[in-house]
């Protein structure tokens, strides 16, 4: 387990809100840069160069947030083409598509247990047969034994007969 080390800081650091770390309309590119415009000294934003530098970058970032919400609109809208073209051609759209093999998977998992519950029934009906025949060789040879046993007493008293 990694050990924690505690140091009282004075200098060299920075404490800032997890605020903006948990805003989700902020991309990533953005929270890093507000995380490092925080974490810069106030003289910092004195500089009128820097903070042009910082206003191309805000809109940059505002650029990019724009395409990419543009993109995913984009997206949307040929999903939803592609499963018009797909409907118009008899196919199923692509949700219903997935909810099918969905559904495919989950018959072919029941007949997957079906079919082990076969074999064990198979298994078990075989081990039945196999006890009901050992059972019955069992009593087949206690009849033989008894019909020996009792040939033997007809011998004697068949020789006894004789004799007397």
């Amino acid at each position: 387990m990694a050990q924690i080390f505690r140091v009282e800081r004075t200098k060299n650091f920075t404490v800032m809100s997890n605020h903006h770390f948990k805003n989700k309309n902020l991309t990533l590119n953005a929270k890093g840069l507000l995380s490092l415009m925080l974490s810069l000294p106030e003289l910092f934003f004195e500089n009128y160069e820097m903070q042009d530098e910082i206003r191309k970058l805000n809109d940059e970032i505002h650029r990019l947030t724009t395409e990419l919400s543009e993109t995913q609109k984009l997206n949307q809208l040929l999903q939803k083409n592609n499963d018009d073209l797909r409907n118009r051609n008899g196919l199923k759209s692509r949700s219903e598509q997935e909810l099918l093999e969905e559904e495919i998977k989950d018959v072919r998992d029941q007949n997957s247990k079906l079919q082990i519950q076969v074999n064990k029934s198979s298994v078990q009906a075989v081990d039945e047969a196999y006890r009901k025949q050992k059972e019955a060789e069992k009593q087949l040879r206690s009849l033989k034994h008894q019909a020996e046993q009792n040939r033997k007493i007809a011998e004697k008293e068949v020789q006894k007969l004789k004799k007397g």
